[in-house]
């Protein structure tokens, strides 16, 4: 493998944990946020018990509580899907979701969503969850959202691959500036030399490089 293919790597695992650090720090931060309610679904199922969700969102964070209920002389009622995140097992048809117990779904990330954990309500049990302290009911999420997690991992690599770049070109600029070597810092004040004597990289000038005061 090449330099170039090293370096893919390399900014891709660098952004998958970034992807992982911030959707860690904003579960962390959003203990003391309020969720607000985004919209609540009430999915047609054929008989009195209808499957409800309710979607909870802040910034960086979603969550949806899913629960069975019977509502007397329930009218039929179809979801609006766009309601229910894809991510969501309560974006499932309503005959699953009638088998499993009530259930809070916590999904993190910036931009997109990139991991999420479930919570039972009846066990009280938190799956897919990295847990650190017994005040944080939910703990770190742990399962992936595939496209998010991806997507985000690539913005990340991106961003850092931008960042790197930007510095060294900014680094090159100053030692330039100062009569270095751009690519290792050799002091070439006062000399004519086309490379530099320490790593062998091109001047690129005609005339030597005038000394810098200070």
């Amino acid at each position: 493998m090449n330099r170039w293919g090293r370096a893919v790597i390399l900014f891709l695992v660098l952004g998958a944990v970034v992807n992982v650090a911030v959707a860690w720090g904003i579960v962390f931060i959003a203990r003391h946020l309020d969720l607000r309610q985004e919209s609540t679904s009430l999915v047609e199922y054929t008989g009195v018990p209808i499957w409800r969700t309710v979607t909870l969102t802040a910034a960086g964070v979603t969550g949806v509580a899913s629960e069975v209920v019977n509502l007397p002389n329930a009218r039929r009622f179809v979801s609006v899907s766009d309601n229910i995140p894809a991510w969501s097992r309560a974006s499932r048809s309503a005959a699953d979701a009638l088998t499993v117990d009530p259930t809070f779904e916590l999904a993190s990330g910036w931009p997109a969503r990139s991991l999420m954990c479930s919570y039972n309500q009846r066990t009280k049990k938190t799956v897919d969850a990295l847990h650190w302290s017994q005040d944080f009911e939910y703990g770190f999420p742990l399962r992936p959202i595939w496209p998010g997690f991806l997507a985000n991992t690539a913005f990340y690599a991106v961003s850092l691959w931008l960042l790197f770049l930007g510095s060294g070109t900014v680094r090159r600029s100053l030692r330039r500036h100062r009569g270095r070597c751009p690519a290792c810092g050799y002091d070439l004040r006062g000399t004519a030399h086309e490379r530099c004597p320490e790593c062998g990289n091109c001047i690129r000038r005609a005339e030597p490089v005038a000394a810098v005061r200070g």
